[in-house]
């Protein structure tokens, strides 16, 4: 059994979360999995003070914060910020290379930059025969934004959460072949679909009436309760959920202000159910901290941000906000200015909620599990290896493969366009998957590939997908797909023949959140589906034709130029005219 050690550091509570939703998904893909907390291997007192007094810096000292953040983005070894980086280096280098030396994972996996740096530190020092050899070493950073301390060169993957920080951080020179867009990792039960009748019912909530989760208050808007009982106060019956944690005298002040506002302030101590409360809740009241705000893009929920973090929790409001899942709060009287409009605006909280369904990651552990295991076993390929393999498999072919079907002359074509070498991290990602080939996912909820295997099936299930869209006009995946939970729909299309009605109905299916994630595939996974892709960025994404085209063409996925009629279309459909019938009832 493959064994993953998981390093995480307990300042503030998002990367430890982040290494416990990456242990829940290794052992869901049956690896072993040990999660250590770093700060276990130090004395006690540098324990208080790197855990603790981070809490109390970024709340009583947030300007001092803010400005410890923008100065050690460019750090240099003369700072006095090196002087204290190479200190921790010492002090904890030796207890944990111990603890590796126990454990002897197959791989480590960091939730926080510190032990990533020094583990980097320790690698440097290996390959000049300093130092014993390490396995390799991955880094899943765990915000909407990328800092110099998590930089490091040896770093075989970084798993982040979005593409901008894919693209910031090949700007600070990691390479883009180590770098992959998986989101950030929650736990496997925010990707479970639940009924919002029945979790509301749990809390005594009329699942009827508007209810707002609070999960945040602090410094520029006010404690919890001070916010609860703001909104008590505008007009309506809204119901509020408020999350004391484990904070006993929040508690009892939020108990207190329920029994003045009977069957409307719902008040909740530490649960470990967050993602049931979240299904009950139409809004949730948060600080924009990194998991917080995964977990309720996981569950499509449109936030209202507050108090955000100088630093790495504002660059995440900003993310939020540029997509349309949030707004922001800077004030109590922004709070309840910008929440009693949202009351009354039941289609910009739609619209909200399915931005957040759009650039949520809810398998995001499952997908770095997926990488690393593949890296494990060995068959990780590199995108260049692929098609120089399908490029010989032609030429060796002589165009027999045309034989096999009508549908498969896109097999018999001159060799499919190489990927540039600098490929775009705006493009479709690849994910490797045993039994699904030429996977990519284009985003959170919307895959695309060959046709996968009756295994391809089944691993596409555990990936989160949950409906297959076939392309082929002579194959369906009856054969594939049997045995599994997944939806299948079928779109038969000739590869010289595709119209407007083919376009309109793949995108009309990849509409519906409900029986989404979505994967769509043709033999290849190169023209047919490359075509609808390149139109679901046109159409849903906003994307201009030439750069759909030239994603469509210079991917890598296999597109094959014979096809004319394939980028002759995507010129020259009519959009608005589309648009128009794929939303037409």
């Amino acid at each position: 059994m493959r064994h993953i050690l998981i390093l995480s550091v307990s300042a503030g509570a998002g990367h430890v979360r982040a290494a416990q939703a990456l242990e829940a998904a290794a052992k869901e893909a049956r690896f072993k999995a040990t999660h250590l907390d770093l700060l276990t291997l130090v004395p006690r007192q540098f324990r208080t003070l790197y855990g603790q007094q981070y809490i109390k810096l970024v709340e009583k000292l947030p300007e001092l914060w803010s400005w410890l953040y923008s100065k050690s983005d460019r750090p240099s070894r003369d700072t006095w910020l090196g002087g204290l980086k190479r200190s921790i280096e010492k002090l904890n280098t030796r207890k944990l290379r111990a603890e590796i030396d126990r454990l002897k994972p197959d791989a480590i996996l960091c939730t926080h930059f510190l032990p990533a740096e020094l583990l980097s530190r320790q690698k440097a020092r290996a390959l000049e025969g300093k130092a014993k050899p390490l396995p390799p070493l991955w880094v899943q950073v765990t915000d909407f934004d990328v800092h110099a301390l998590w930089v490091h060169p040896h770093v075989e993957r970084y798993c982040v959460a979005s593409d901008e920080v894919a693209y910031r951080l090949a700007d600070r020179g990691v390479p883009h072949g180590r770098i992959t867009v998986t989101g950030i990792p929650v736990m496997p039960q925010f990707s479970t679909s639940l009924e919002r009748a029945a979790c509301a019912a749990e809390l005594g909530l009329n699942p009827e009436i508007f209810t707002a989760l609070m999960m945040a208050g602090g410094a520029g808007v006010g404690a919890l309760d001070e916010l609860a009982a703001r909104l008590l106060e505008l007009p309506g019956d809204q119901q509020l959920i408020a999350l004391a944690g484990k904070n006993a005298e929040l508690l009892k002040k939020l108990r207190g202000l329920a029994k003045r506002h009977p069957g409307r302030l719902f008040p909740l101590g530490f649960t470990t159910t967050v993602e049931r409360v979240m299904t009950a809740a139409d809004l949730v009241i948060t600080k924009p901290g990194g998991l917080s705000v995964s977990e309720c893009l996981a569950k499509g929920k449109p936030m209202l941000l507050v108090s955000p973090i100088p630093g790495q929790e504002e660059r995440n409001a900003d993310y939020l906000l540029e997509s349309g899942a949030a707004v922001k709060a800077v004030d109590p009287a922004t709070l309840e200015f910008k929440f009693g409009r949202l009351l009354g605006d039941a289609r910009r909280l739609r619209d909200m909620g399915e931005a957040a369904h759009r650039i949520g990651r809810p398998h995001a552990a499952r997908e770095v599990l997926a990488l690393l295991s593949a890296q494990l076993v060995g068959s990780t390929v590199t995108r260049t290896v692929v098609t120089a393999v399908a490029t010989l498999a032609l030429a060796l072919s002589g165009g027999n493969v045309l034989a096999q079907a009508p549908e498969a002359a896109d097999a018999s074509t001159p060799a499919p366009a190489t990927p540039s070498a600098a490929r775009s991290v705006l493009w479709a990602e690849p994910i490797s998957l045993e039994g699904v080939p030429n996977l990519h996912r284009i985003t959170p909820t919307l895959y695309r590939s060959e046709q996968p295997s009756a295994l391809g099936m089944k691993n596409l299930e555990k990936l989160g997908v949950r409906t297959v869209i076939n392309l082929r006009w002579f194959n369906n995946d009856e054969k594939e797909a049997r045995g599994t939970g997944l939806r299948t729909e079928r779109v038969k299309i000739l590869t010289w023949d595709i119209d407007d009605e083919h376009v309109v109905s793949v995108m009309r299916m990849i509409r519906d959140p409900a029986n989404g994630p979505y994967l769509i595939h043709c033999q290849h996974g190169a023209d047919r589906t490359g075509l609808m892709s390149a139109m679901y960025r046109i159409l849903e994404q906003g994307w201009t034709v030439e750069d759909a085209l030239a994603e469509l063409q210079n991917g890598g996925y296999g597109y094959h130029s014979m096809w004319t009629n394939i980028l002759k279309y995507v010129r020259t459909a009519d959009i608005e005219k589309l648009k128009i019938a794929i939303s037409a009832p």
